[in-house]
Formats: C-alpha cells, sequence, structure tokens
C-alpha cells in the first residue's frame, strides 16, 4: 500500500516538475518580450 502511494506521488511529482518548466519558459519569453517589444513575436518561439 505504501508503495503504490509513494509511486502515485513519484508521479504526481513529475507532472508538476513539467508544468513548472513549461511555465519558467514561458515566463523567460515573457520577459523578453518585455524587454524586447519591438522584436517580432516569431523570433521568440
Amino acid at each position: 500500500m505504501a508503495k503504490q502511494r509513494n509511486e502515485q506521488l513519484h508521479k504526481k511529482l513529475e507532472e508538476l516538475e513539467a508544468i513548472k518548466r513549461e511555465m519558467t519558459v514561458q515566463l523567460d519569453r515573457f520577459r523578453l518580450n518585455e524587454q524586447y517589444p519591438s522584436l517580432p513575436i516569431y523570433l521568440l518561439q
């Protein structure tokens, strides 16, 4: 039972880490856009 719970928590943690990475990328793009608003958006992708 404890092992199964541990695996569930580990899976959830991995999902959260993936979300965090994605949000960090989006935040970096946003900051870059704030610094250089004249750049066309397609250069930031």
